[in-house]
């Protein structure tokens, strides 16, 4: 289970937010609705008072700030996997399995034909990196319930040609 995991089952196991912080700074509370109290808040009697406003305005916003770290979360979680996605591109291509040209004799190959190595790694570099973009622009793209059953990220076959 994933911390946002257990984030969502406190969440759904606690008093629906929002909530809001209201009372005098010595008897505070925190409120779900004007009938459904979350708690009373320990204050410093009067040692403090700016903080215990603060505090219980903290307590207020809970359910705000778990969502936002629910969410945070698995967006942290999905980049993982984007990287994890392009470390494998990149462990699919191994010097064992495509070693090193001779860029000396490859470039001279290359002059012969009218082109130059230059123009060849700009273009393979363009490839590479328009390929990135487009995966992660992909990947940060939202899924709604109208796209969910038409985005080939729940397609066991994708990547394949045609599909991004």
């Amino acid at each position: 289970m994933t911390r946002q995991d257990e984030l969502r089952a406190m969440v759904a196991e606690a008093t629906p937010g929002p909530w809001e912080a209201c009372g005098e700074v010595w008897s505070r509370k925190v409120y779900a609705d004007g009938e459904n109290r979350v708690c009373f808040m320990a204050h410093s009697n009067g040692l403090n008072d700016d903080r215990d406003i603060a505090t219980s305005e903290l307590v207020a916003q809970a359910p705000t700030l778990a969502a936002e770290l629910i969410a945070a979360l698995d967006e942290v979680e999905m980049l993982q996997g984007l990287l994890d996605e392009i470390r494998q591109w990149a462990s699919a291509y191994p010097v064992a399995v495509f070693p090193e040209p001779d860029f000396k004799r490859a470039n001279e190959l290359l002059q012969a034909g009218g082109m130059s190595i230059d123009a060849v790694s700009a273009s393979n570099m363009r490839h590479v990196l328009n390929g990135l973009i487009r995966t992660t622009d992909y990947a940060l793209t939202p899924i709604t319930p109208e796209t969910h059953d038409l985005d080939p990220r729940y397609d066991a076959a994708w990547p394949v040609e045609g599909k991004g």
